[in-house]
Protein backbone atom coordinates (compact mmCIF):
# COMPACT_ATOMS: atom_id res chain seq x y z
CA UNK A 1 0.00 0.00 0.00
CA UNK A 2 1.31 3.89 -0.52
CA UNK A 3 1.43 3.94 3.16
CA UNK A 4 4.24 0.98 3.49
CA UNK A 5 5.89 2.66 0.21
CA UNK A 6 6.11 5.77 1.74
CA UNK A 7 8.06 4.20 4.88
CA UNK A 8 10.27 2.84 2.73
CA UNK A 9 11.15 5.07 0.82
CA UNK A 10 11.80 7.33 4.05
CA UNK A 11 14.00 4.80 5.55
CA UNK A 12 16.19 4.24 2.56
CA UNK A 13 16.58 8.13 2.34
CA UNK A 14 17.35 8.57 6.19
CA UNK A 15 20.00 5.79 5.76
CA UNK A 16 21.61 6.92 2.55
CA UNK A 17 25.04 7.90 2.29
CA UNK A 18 24.76 11.92 3.30
CA UNK A 19 27.01 14.37 1.69
CA UNK A 20 27.12 17.37 4.24
CA UNK A 21 26.38 21.41 2.63
CA UNK A 22 28.98 23.85 2.95
CA UNK A 23 28.79 23.95 6.47
CA UNK A 24 27.40 22.42 9.60
CA UNK A 25 24.80 24.52 9.94
CA UNK A 26 23.90 24.03 5.62
CA UNK A 27 23.45 20.41 5.68
CA UNK A 28 19.70 20.37 5.28
CA UNK A 29 20.39 23.24 2.37
CA UNK A 30 22.41 20.88 0.53
CA UNK A 31 20.27 18.10 1.46
CA UNK A 32 22.58 15.82 -0.62
CA UNK A 33 21.94 11.81 -0.84
CA UNK A 34 23.97 9.17 -2.78
CA UNK A 35 21.42 8.11 -5.20
CA UNK A 36 22.44 4.22 -5.99
CA UNK A 37 22.93 3.32 -2.09
CA UNK A 38 19.38 4.84 -1.92
CA UNK A 39 17.83 2.93 -4.29
CA UNK A 40 19.84 -0.49 -3.16
CA UNK A 41 18.47 0.43 0.32
CA UNK A 42 15.21 1.09 -1.01
CA UNK A 43 15.16 -2.47 -2.18
CA UNK A 44 16.16 -3.65 1.39
CA UNK A 45 13.24 -1.93 3.02
CA UNK A 46 10.67 -2.40 0.38
CA UNK A 47 8.59 -5.46 0.11
CA UNK A 48 6.86 -3.78 -2.85
CA UNK A 49 7.95 -6.11 -6.21
CA UNK A 50 6.68 -3.07 -8.99
CA UNK A 51 8.74 -0.63 -6.71
CA UNK A 52 11.99 -2.53 -6.11
CA UNK A 53 12.04 -3.44 -9.98
CA UNK A 54 11.31 0.11 -10.24
CA UNK A 55 14.62 1.03 -8.50
CA UNK A 56 16.69 -1.36 -9.86
CA UNK A 57 16.11 -0.38 -13.55
CA UNK A 58 16.92 3.18 -12.16
CA UNK A 59 19.92 1.75 -10.18
CA UNK A 60 21.32 -0.18 -13.25
CA UNK A 61 20.84 3.44 -15.48
CA UNK A 62 22.70 5.38 -12.70
CA UNK A 63 25.08 2.88 -12.42
CA UNK A 64 26.16 3.20 -16.57
CA UNK A 65 26.62 6.80 -15.98
CA UNK A 66 29.54 5.99 -13.56
CA UNK A 67 32.58 5.79 -15.65
CA UNK A 68 34.89 6.38 -12.60
CA UNK A 69 34.28 7.41 -8.96
CA UNK A 70 36.48 7.07 -5.67
CA UNK A 71 35.73 7.88 -1.77
CA UNK A 72 37.29 8.02 1.54
CA UNK A 73 36.87 5.39 4.47
CA UNK A 74 34.40 7.94 5.66
CA UNK A 75 31.94 7.60 2.67
CA UNK A 76 31.18 4.01 2.40
CA UNK A 77 28.04 4.55 0.39
CA UNK A 78 29.50 7.15 -1.70
CA UNK A 79 28.94 5.46 -5.42
CA UNK A 80 29.84 8.37 -7.86
CA UNK A 81 26.10 10.43 -8.38
CA UNK A 82 24.61 12.16 -5.82
CA UNK A 83 20.61 13.99 -5.82
CA UNK A 84 18.79 16.29 -3.99
CA UNK A 85 16.23 14.63 -1.18
CA UNK A 86 15.64 17.08 1.62
CA UNK A 87 14.75 14.47 3.89
CA UNK A 88 10.70 15.44 4.57
CA UNK A 89 8.42 18.42 3.58
CA UNK A 90 9.22 20.70 6.64
CA UNK A 91 12.69 20.83 5.29
CA UNK A 92 12.03 20.79 1.83
CA UNK A 93 9.41 24.00 2.91
CA UNK A 94 12.08 25.39 4.79
CA UNK A 95 14.37 24.93 1.66
CA UNK A 96 11.93 27.56 -0.55
CA UNK A 97 14.74 29.50 -2.39
CA UNK A 98 16.93 27.11 -2.68
CA UNK A 99 14.43 24.65 -4.01
CA UNK A 100 12.72 27.02 -6.22
CA UNK A 101 16.24 27.69 -8.36
CA UNK A 102 16.33 23.32 -8.01
CA UNK A 103 13.28 23.29 -9.80
CA UNK A 104 14.45 25.90 -12.65
CA UNK A 105 18.48 24.71 -13.02
CA UNK A 106 17.06 21.38 -13.25
CA UNK A 107 14.30 20.95 -15.10
CA UNK A 108 15.31 18.18 -17.09
CA UNK A 109 14.39 15.77 -14.05
CA UNK A 110 10.52 16.48 -14.13
CA UNK A 111 10.08 13.05 -12.77
CA UNK A 112 12.07 13.07 -10.16
CA UNK A 113 10.50 16.77 -8.65
CA UNK A 114 7.08 14.84 -9.22
CA UNK A 115 8.47 12.06 -7.23
CA UNK A 116 9.76 14.49 -4.61
CA UNK A 117 6.20 16.37 -4.51
CA UNK A 118 4.23 12.86 -4.37
CA UNK A 119 6.32 11.34 -1.17
CA UNK A 120 6.04 14.66 0.68
CA UNK A 121 2.27 15.01 -0.32
CA UNK A 122 1.46 11.57 0.86
CA UNK A 123 3.90 11.08 3.85
CA UNK A 124 2.22 14.61 5.27
CA UNK A 125 -1.50 13.00 4.54
CA UNK A 126 -0.61 9.44 6.17
CA UNK A 127 1.08 10.93 9.18
CA UNK A 128 -0.80 14.32 10.48
CA UNK A 129 0.58 16.34 13.23
CA UNK A 130 -0.10 14.08 16.16
CA UNK A 131 -1.16 16.69 18.52
CA UNK A 132 -4.53 17.03 16.62
CA UNK A 133 -4.90 12.97 17.10
CA UNK A 134 -4.58 13.77 20.71
CA UNK A 135 -1.43 11.11 20.55
CA UNK A 136 1.38 11.37 23.00
CA UNK A 137 4.68 10.96 20.62
CA UNK A 138 7.21 11.77 23.30
CA UNK A 139 7.11 11.51 27.05
CA UNK A 140 9.58 11.36 29.62
CA UNK A 141 8.81 9.07 31.66
CA UNK A 142 11.62 9.57 34.88
CA UNK A 143 15.32 10.51 35.48
CA UNK A 144 17.11 7.89 37.80
CA UNK A 145 17.85 7.50 40.30
CA UNK A 146 16.18 11.01 41.21
CA UNK A 147 17.86 13.99 43.29
CA UNK A 148 20.60 16.40 42.67
CA UNK A 149 22.63 15.00 39.59
CA UNK A 150 26.44 15.01 39.24
CA UNK A 151 29.54 13.28 37.56
CA UNK A 152 28.74 10.86 40.81
CA UNK A 153 25.16 11.06 40.11
CA UNK A 154 24.33 10.94 36.61
CA UNK A 155 20.74 10.83 35.51
CA UNK A 156 19.68 8.05 33.20
CA UNK A 157 16.33 9.41 31.72
CA UNK A 158 13.58 6.88 30.54
CA UNK A 159 10.75 8.20 28.08
CA UNK A 160 8.25 6.25 25.71
CA UNK A 161 8.01 7.23 22.07
CA UNK A 162 5.01 6.62 20.23
CA UNK A 163 5.01 7.58 16.75
CA UNK A 164 4.98 6.41 13.00
CA UNK A 165 8.03 6.36 11.20
CA UNK A 166 10.29 8.25 13.15
CA UNK A 167 13.56 9.36 11.31
CA UNK A 168 15.62 10.90 14.93
CA UNK A 169 15.39 11.48 18.29
CA UNK A 170 18.10 13.02 19.36
CA UNK A 171 18.98 14.09 23.41
CA UNK A 172 20.33 17.54 24.89
CA UNK A 173 21.07 19.01 28.03
CA UNK A 174 21.03 23.28 27.98
CA UNK A 175 22.23 24.89 31.22
CA UNK A 176 19.48 27.91 31.96
CA UNK A 177 21.05 30.85 34.18
CA UNK A 178 18.63 31.11 36.61
CA UNK A 179 18.61 34.85 36.64
CA UNK A 180 18.70 36.13 32.74
CA UNK A 181 17.15 32.79 31.57
CA UNK A 182 19.86 32.77 29.36
CA UNK A 183 20.01 29.52 27.87
CA UNK A 184 23.37 27.17 26.61
CA UNK A 185 23.07 23.73 24.83
CA UNK A 186 26.17 22.02 26.42
CA UNK A 187 25.57 18.56 25.12
CA UNK A 188 23.80 16.67 22.15
CA UNK A 189 23.58 13.35 20.93
CA UNK A 190 21.55 11.60 18.35
CA UNK A 191 19.83 8.06 19.49
CA UNK A 192 19.35 5.33 17.52
CA UNK A 193 17.70 2.11 16.99
CA UNK A 194 20.11 0.11 14.82
CA UNK A 195 18.98 -3.13 12.61
CA UNK A 196 20.66 -5.46 9.99
CA UNK A 197 19.01 -5.78 7.17
CA UNK A 198 19.01 -8.85 4.67
CA UNK A 199 22.47 -7.81 2.90
CA UNK A 200 24.18 -7.40 5.81
CA UNK A 201 24.01 -3.67 5.81
CA UNK A 202 23.59 -1.73 9.50
CA UNK A 203 20.53 1.22 9.62
CA UNK A 204 18.76 3.25 11.80
CA UNK A 205 14.95 1.87 11.85
CA UNK A 206 12.94 3.37 14.84
CA UNK A 207 10.07 1.00 15.65
CA UNK A 208 6.67 2.02 15.00
CA UNK A 209 3.87 2.03 18.09
CA UNK A 210 5.03 2.23 21.72
CA UNK A 211 8.64 1.71 22.94
CA UNK A 212 10.27 2.42 25.94
CA UNK A 213 13.66 3.69 25.58
CA UNK A 214 16.63 5.25 28.06
CA UNK A 215 19.46 7.46 27.46
CA UNK A 216 22.14 8.43 30.30
CA UNK A 217 24.12 11.82 30.25
CA UNK A 218 27.62 11.81 31.81
CA UNK A 219 26.62 15.38 33.45
CA UNK A 220 29.93 16.75 31.29
CA UNK A 221 30.24 19.64 28.77
CA UNK A 222 33.12 20.25 26.07
CA UNK A 223 35.26 23.17 26.87
CA UNK A 224 37.59 24.62 23.89
CA UNK A 225 40.99 26.63 24.97
CA UNK A 226 43.28 28.61 23.30
CA UNK A 227 45.85 27.82 26.40
CA UNK A 228 44.54 30.67 28.22
CA UNK A 229 40.90 31.40 28.13
CA UNK A 230 38.45 28.26 28.04
CA UNK A 231 34.74 28.79 26.82
CA UNK A 232 32.29 25.66 27.11
CA UNK A 233 30.21 24.69 23.46
CA UNK A 234 28.33 22.36 21.89
CA UNK A 235 30.34 20.31 18.82
CA UNK A 236 28.88 19.63 15.86
CA UNK A 237 29.31 15.87 15.21
CA UNK A 238 30.51 15.61 11.39
CA UNK A 239 28.01 13.21 9.08
CA UNK A 240 31.06 12.84 6.71
CA UNK A 241 33.56 12.17 8.82
CA UNK A 242 33.26 10.41 12.46
CA UNK A 243 36.36 11.19 13.57
CA UNK A 244 35.81 14.90 13.21
CA UNK A 245 33.77 17.17 15.35
CA UNK A 246 33.38 20.95 14.49
CA UNK A 247 32.36 24.67 16.88
CA UNK A 248 30.91 27.26 15.16
CA UNK A 249 31.22 31.09 15.71
CA UNK A 250 32.56 34.13 14.48
CA UNK A 251 36.22 34.54 13.23
CA UNK A 252 37.49 38.53 14.06
CA UNK A 253 40.58 39.55 11.87
CA UNK A 254 43.18 41.43 13.53
CA UNK A 255 41.48 44.66 11.59
CA UNK A 256 38.03 44.23 13.56
CA UNK A 257 37.05 42.57 10.21
CA UNK A 258 34.29 39.72 11.25
CA UNK A 259 32.95 36.20 9.65
CA UNK A 260 30.81 33.18 10.21
CA UNK A 261 33.34 30.25 10.94
CA UNK A 262 33.85 26.73 11.86
CA UNK A 263 36.98 25.17 13.90
CA UNK A 264 37.44 21.32 12.76
CA UNK A 265 38.71 19.27 15.31
CA UNK A 266 39.70 15.44 15.10
CA UNK A 267 37.96 13.55 17.58
CA UNK A 268 40.91 11.33 18.96
CA UNK A 269 43.39 14.05 19.76
CA UNK A 270 40.76 16.60 20.45
CA UNK A 271 43.22 18.76 18.68
CA UNK A 272 41.94 21.57 16.09
CA UNK A 273 42.78 20.75 12.36
CA UNK A 274 41.57 23.23 10.24
CA UNK A 275 39.97 26.87 10.35
CA UNK A 276 37.07 27.82 7.77
CA UNK A 277 35.07 31.01 6.99
CA UNK A 278 32.35 31.33 4.81
CA UNK A 279 31.44 33.76 2.43
CA UNK A 280 27.80 35.60 3.23
CA UNK A 281 25.19 36.25 0.29
CA UNK A 282 22.65 34.36 -1.31
CA UNK A 283 24.69 31.47 -1.65
CA UNK A 284 27.29 30.94 1.21
CA UNK A 285 30.53 29.69 0.11
CA UNK A 286 33.28 28.20 2.70
CA UNK A 287 37.21 29.31 2.17
CA UNK A 288 40.03 28.16 4.02
CA UNK A 289 41.59 30.82 6.88
CA UNK A 290 45.41 30.76 8.22
CA UNK A 291 45.24 32.19 11.36
CA UNK A 292 47.61 35.01 12.13
CA UNK A 293 48.52 35.36 15.67
CA UNK A 294 46.22 37.32 17.73
CA UNK A 295 43.40 36.93 15.98
CA UNK A 296 40.29 35.78 17.47
CA UNK A 297 37.26 33.39 17.64
CA UNK A 298 34.33 33.37 19.57
CA UNK A 299 32.36 30.49 19.49
CA UNK A 300 28.54 29.84 19.25
CA UNK A 301 26.28 28.94 22.01
CA UNK A 302 22.49 27.66 20.80
CA UNK A 303 19.13 26.42 22.40
CA UNK A 304 16.25 25.04 21.49
CA UNK A 305 13.36 27.44 20.89
CA UNK A 306 9.59 26.06 21.61
CA UNK A 307 9.01 24.97 18.20
CA UNK A 308 12.40 22.65 18.10
CA UNK A 309 14.50 25.12 15.73
CA UNK A 310 17.97 26.18 17.02
CA UNK A 311 18.65 29.71 18.26
CA UNK A 312 21.91 30.79 18.37
CA UNK A 313 23.98 33.50 20.69
CA UNK A 314 27.50 34.43 21.04
CA UNK A 315 29.51 33.08 23.67
CA UNK A 316 29.51 36.56 25.66
CA UNK A 317 32.44 38.47 24.83
CA UNK A 318 35.88 36.86 25.79
CA UNK A 319 36.75 35.31 22.44
CA UNK A 320 39.50 32.65 22.33
CA UNK A 321 43.07 34.19 20.73
CA UNK A 322 45.00 32.15 17.81
CA UNK A 323 48.48 31.99 18.83
CA UNK A 324 51.33 29.02 18.26
CA UNK A 325 49.06 26.15 19.69
CA UNK A 326 46.26 24.79 17.98
CA UNK A 327 43.10 24.56 19.75
CA UNK A 328 41.80 22.07 21.88
CA UNK A 329 38.93 20.87 23.73
CA UNK A 330 38.35 18.24 26.24
CA UNK A 331 35.22 17.28 28.63
CA UNK A 332 35.34 18.81 31.82
CA UNK A 333 32.45 18.07 35.01
CA UNK A 334 29.09 20.37 33.24
CA UNK A 335 27.96 23.83 35.19
CA UNK A 336 26.62 23.47 38.22
CA UNK A 337 22.93 24.73 38.31
CA UNK A 338 19.41 24.24 36.55
CA UNK A 339 19.07 21.96 33.35
CA UNK A 340 16.77 21.75 30.52
CA UNK A 341 16.88 17.88 29.43
CA UNK A 342 14.85 17.39 26.19
CA UNK A 343 13.91 14.81 23.57
CA UNK A 344 13.56 15.84 20.56
CA UNK A 345 11.55 13.38 17.76
CA UNK A 346 10.95 14.02 13.69
CA UNK A 347 8.89 11.56 11.51
CA UNK A 348 9.02 10.99 7.86
CA UNK A 349 6.49 13.82 7.57
CA UNK A 350 7.99 16.86 9.35
CA UNK A 351 6.72 16.63 12.62
CA UNK A 352 8.79 17.71 15.25
CA UNK A 353 7.82 16.70 18.97
CA UNK A 354 9.23 17.85 22.74
CA UNK A 355 9.37 16.39 25.64
CA UNK A 356 11.71 18.10 28.65
CA UNK A 357 12.07 18.11 32.21
CA UNK A 358 13.96 20.42 34.61
CA UNK A 359 16.77 19.07 36.55
CA UNK A 360 19.39 20.29 39.00
CA UNK A 361 23.41 19.57 38.79
CA UNK A 362 25.63 20.10 41.42
CA UNK A 363 29.46 18.87 40.47
CA UNK A 364 31.01 21.33 42.71
CA UNK A 365 34.21 19.95 45.37
CA UNK A 366 33.59 16.20 43.30
CA UNK A 367 36.59 13.64 43.18
CA UNK A 368 36.81 13.71 39.25
CA UNK A 369 38.92 10.63 40.18
CA UNK A 370 35.91 8.96 39.66
CA UNK A 371 32.90 9.07 37.56
CA UNK A 372 29.17 7.75 38.46
CA UNK A 373 26.75 5.03 36.80
CA UNK A 374 23.79 4.27 37.12
CA UNK A 375 22.18 1.31 36.11
CA UNK A 376 18.56 1.56 35.73
CA UNK A 377 17.79 -2.22 35.17
CA UNK A 378 19.30 -3.15 38.33
CA UNK A 379 18.51 -0.53 40.22
CA UNK A 380 21.64 1.12 41.96
CA UNK A 381 24.05 3.70 40.69
CA UNK A 382 28.08 3.46 42.08
CA UNK A 383 30.98 4.99 41.53
CA UNK A 384 34.17 3.51 39.43
CA UNK A 385 37.58 5.25 38.03
CA UNK A 386 37.14 8.11 36.12
CA UNK A 387 39.62 6.72 33.36
CA UNK A 388 38.12 3.19 33.06
CA UNK A 389 35.40 2.46 30.05
CA UNK A 390 31.93 2.56 30.80
CA UNK A 391 30.77 -0.27 32.07
CA UNK A 392 28.58 -2.73 29.81
CA UNK A 393 25.06 -4.52 31.04
CA UNK A 394 24.63 -8.34 29.84
CA UNK A 395 20.81 -9.80 30.48
CA UNK A 396 20.80 -13.87 30.53
CA UNK A 397 17.28 -14.19 30.07
CA UNK A 398 17.17 -18.23 30.71
CA UNK A 399 19.15 -17.93 34.00
CA UNK A 400 17.01 -15.17 35.10
CA UNK A 401 19.71 -12.75 35.61
CA UNK A 402 20.86 -9.63 34.76
CA UNK A 403 24.86 -8.36 35.33
CA UNK A 404 26.69 -5.05 34.89
CA UNK A 405 30.45 -5.72 34.38
CA UNK A 406 33.30 -2.74 35.50
CA UNK A 407 36.73 -3.19 33.76
CA UNK A 408 39.84 -1.32 32.87
CA UNK A 409 41.58 -1.00 29.99
CA UNK A 410 43.38 -4.52 29.97
CA UNK A 411 40.39 -6.16 32.35
CA UNK A 412 43.37 -7.26 34.38
CA UNK A 413 40.63 -6.11 37.02
CA UNK A 414 36.86 -6.74 36.65
CA UNK A 415 33.99 -6.13 39.12
CA UNK A 416 30.62 -8.21 38.35
CA UNK A 417 27.08 -6.97 40.07
CA UNK A 418 24.54 -9.62 39.31
CA UNK A 419 20.84 -9.22 39.78
CA UNK A 420 19.06 -12.41 41.87
CA UNK A 421 15.43 -12.59 42.52
CA UNK A 422 16.22 -13.59 46.24
CA UNK A 423 13.91 -13.48 49.27
CA UNK A 424 16.41 -13.66 51.95
CA UNK A 425 19.99 -12.39 53.07
CA UNK A 426 20.28 -16.18 53.38
CA UNK A 427 19.62 -16.89 49.85
CA UNK A 428 21.93 -14.63 48.97
CA UNK A 429 24.83 -15.97 51.21
CA UNK A 430 23.74 -19.74 49.67
CA UNK A 431 24.37 -17.57 45.91
CA UNK A 432 27.52 -16.31 46.74
CA UNK A 433 28.51 -19.56 47.93
CA UNK A 434 27.54 -21.09 44.89
CA UNK A 435 29.39 -18.57 42.82
CA UNK A 436 32.53 -19.22 44.29
CA UNK A 437 32.05 -22.93 44.03
CA UNK A 438 31.65 -22.79 40.44
CA UNK A 439 34.83 -20.85 39.73
CA UNK A 440 38.00 -23.60 38.36
CA UNK A 441 40.08 -24.46 41.60
CA UNK A 442 38.50 -21.83 43.72
CA UNK A 443 39.91 -21.72 47.66
CA UNK A 444 38.10 -19.34 50.22
CA UNK A 445 40.42 -17.99 52.48
CA UNK A 446 38.42 -15.29 54.48
CA UNK A 447 34.64 -14.47 54.71
CA UNK A 448 32.49 -12.10 57.24
CA UNK A 449 30.75 -9.34 57.07
CA UNK A 450 30.71 -5.75 55.71
CA UNK A 451 27.94 -3.17 54.75
CA UNK A 452 27.23 -2.02 50.97
CA UNK A 453 25.19 0.66 50.34
CA UNK A 454 23.51 1.07 53.82
CA UNK A 455 22.35 -2.49 54.13
CA UNK A 456 24.09 -5.33 56.21
CA UNK A 457 25.80 -7.68 53.46
CA UNK A 458 27.96 -10.93 53.31
CA UNK A 459 31.46 -11.51 51.77
CA UNK A 460 34.00 -14.32 51.11
CA UNK A 461 37.59 -13.54 50.00
CA UNK A 462 38.94 -16.37 47.81
CA UNK A 463 42.13 -17.24 44.96
CA UNK A 464 42.26 -18.83 41.95
CA UNK A 465 44.36 -19.18 38.92
CA UNK A 466 43.87 -18.55 35.23
CA UNK A 467 46.93 -19.96 32.96
CA UNK A 468 48.85 -20.98 35.95
CA UNK A 469 48.52 -17.09 36.95
CA UNK A 470 47.41 -16.37 40.22
CA UNK A 471 44.38 -14.59 40.46
CA UNK A 472 42.61 -12.87 43.79
CA UNK A 473 38.90 -12.73 44.48
CA UNK A 474 36.34 -11.09 46.49
CA UNK A 475 32.52 -11.81 45.88
CA UNK A 476 30.13 -9.55 48.54
CA UNK A 477 26.53 -10.48 48.82
CA UNK A 478 23.89 -7.87 49.58
CA UNK A 479 19.85 -8.28 50.20
CA UNK A 480 17.95 -5.35 49.54
CA UNK A 481 14.09 -6.16 51.47
CA UNK A 482 12.34 -3.07 50.08
CA UNK A 483 13.50 -4.15 46.36
CA UNK A 484 13.04 -7.62 47.17
CA UNK A 485 16.26 -8.36 44.86
CA UNK A 486 19.30 -9.64 46.00
CA UNK A 487 23.10 -8.57 44.40
CA UNK A 488 26.07 -10.38 44.37
CA UNK A 489 29.32 -7.99 43.61
CA UNK A 490 32.26 -9.80 42.40
CA UNK A 491 36.09 -8.55 42.08
CA UNK A 492 38.50 -10.38 40.68
CA UNK A 493 42.04 -9.20 39.49
CA UNK A 494 46.09 -10.17 39.28
CA UNK A 495 48.23 -10.06 41.95
CA UNK A 496 50.45 -6.89 40.64
CA UNK A 497 47.11 -4.90 40.23
CA UNK A 498 45.55 -5.70 43.44
CA UNK A 499 45.78 -2.11 45.23
CA UNK A 500 44.39 -0.47 42.48
CA UNK A 501 41.35 -2.99 42.51
CA UNK A 502 40.81 -2.81 46.23
CA UNK A 503 40.48 1.39 45.60
CA UNK A 504 37.96 0.58 42.83
CA UNK A 505 36.04 -1.70 44.95
CA UNK A 506 35.86 0.32 47.96
CA UNK A 507 34.80 3.18 46.06
CA UNK A 508 32.22 1.09 44.59
CA UNK A 509 31.18 0.06 48.09
CA UNK A 510 31.09 2.87 49.65
CA UNK A 511 28.81 4.87 47.04
CA UNK A 512 26.63 2.09 46.47
CA UNK A 513 23.21 3.32 46.05
CA UNK A 514 19.94 1.15 45.53
CA UNK A 515 16.60 2.20 43.67
CA UNK A 516 13.58 1.19 42.32
CA UNK A 517 13.90 0.75 38.78
CA UNK A 518 11.16 1.55 36.86
CA UNK A 519 8.61 -0.99 35.39
CA UNK A 520 8.71 -1.65 31.16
Amino acid sequence: NSRSVMSAIGDARNNAQFFGGSTPDEADLQSSIDLIHFLTLLMDFSDNAEVNKAAADLRAAVQALVVHHAASAALPGANGVAIYFPRNQRVYNQNALYTGDYAVEVAYLPDWQSFLSVFYGETVAAIPPAVAAGLDVVNITGVYPGGVMSIHNPPVITFSTDGQDILEVVFSATYVDEDSGFQIMLDEAPLTSAEVLASGESVVDFPDGYQLNEYAWGVEMPVVTDGSTSIPTLLLFNRDDPNEVTISGRYIYADGREVTAYVAFNLETRTATNVWGVAEGAASAPFNLRPKAGEQFLPTWRFLDETGQYSLEPAGDTPLIFGDQPFTFSYEPAISGTYTITIRVEDIAGNLYLSSETITVDNEGLDTDYRGFTDVGNGLNFLYPWDWPEPTYIVDEEADTSQTVISNDDESINIYITLYAAESREDMVAAAEQYVAEITDAEIVDSGEEAAGGYDADYIQYEFTVDGEPRYGFVLAVYVPELETGYLIDMDTTEAMLDAANDALDALLTSLNFFTPPEG
